[in-house]
């Protein structure tokens, strides 16, 4: 693996129990997205490392070996103020939880806590781009402040509404739960990203703006999520990864008084899950 010697950083392989899980099926899946984090770090595959990475994270967001290894994705692509903040993480974390590593590189056995102070001790001074406000922070950076992000673990690659949140507009004619010819390559570009993800699992949403009655609405937001479903699952993508829900008109992210307000909320948003 080529690592930055400028930085001298310090990678941390987790293989044991993770530390404060809550259930065997939820530390096996984290103990998963760590392992394979880790691999795509050591491929140099950036990109798949910080999903895999933030998905762990999303389970458990006090693991040190996450919060380390996550922090040293953040070094190596130059984004030295998100380093910073994983790193003081970890080093804030209870002694207990930080007191050794299984398999550190060039540190076995030493503390992750002060491994993760020599890695932020190498980073470089921070500049005035890279330090910002906390309202202007960005943490998946999908162009939507955290402040106003509801939907804060977005893949790279996913295309989000003004809310965060990762939004397929236009797929669908008023009333109808068809998808036409003009939308596949928005869902065709959802079957390209979980395939680069592949331990990513998604609930696909479905939405209607309010023209029609309540329950009429209901069902037909369930059709067109579960349209999106066997699109995905024709296109190659493991069933066992999708799961389905309609919101109805309940959840609208523009006003239904105009004909661009309706568009936006007659959607289908793709939601990462544990």
């Amino acid at each position: 693996m080529k690592m930055s010697r400028q930085f001298g950083i310090f990678l941390v392989l987790f293989v044991a129990a993770c530390l404060g899980c809550s259930s065997i099926s939820t530390e096996k899946r984290e103990s998963e997205l760590l392992e394979n984090g880790y691999l795509a770090m050591a491929g140099g595959d950036y990109v798949t490392a910080e999903q895999l990475l933030t998905q762990a994270l999303v389970i458990n967001n006090k693991n040190p070996y996450v919060l380390l290894n996550l922090g040293v994705v953040y070094q190596e692509t130059r984004r030295f103020d998100k380093a910073r903040q994983l790193y003081q993480s970890v080093i804030d974390l209870d002694p207990v939880q930080t007191a050794a590593a299984t398999n550190v590189q060039g540190h076995t056995g030493q503390k992750l806590s002060d491994i993760a102070r020599i890695n932020l001790e190498n980073l470089p001074a921070p500049t005035v781009n890279d330090t910002q406000a906390d309202g202007q922070k960005d943490t998946d950076a999908d162009g939507v402040q955290d402040s106003l992000d509801q939907c804060m673990n977005t893949p790279a690659g996913a295309v989000v509404s003004a809310n965060g949140c990762w939004a397929l507009i236009d797929i669908f004619p008023s009333g109808k739960a068809n998808i036409g010819p003009d939308a596949k390559k928005q869902l065709d570009q959802v079957a390209q990203i979980l395939r680069q993800n592949p331990l990513l699992r998604i609930e696909i949403q479905g939405h209607t703006d309010d023209n029609g009655s309540a329950s009429s609405n209901q069902r037909l937001s369930e059709k067109r999520a579960q349209s999106v479903m066997q699109y995905l699952t024709e296109s190659g993508i493991d069933p066992a990864r999708l799961q389905w829900l309609g919101y109805g008109q309940t959840r609208p992210i523009a006003t239904n008084k105009t004909a661009d307000g309706r568009r936006q909320n007659r959607r289908v948003e793709i939601n990462p899950i544990p």
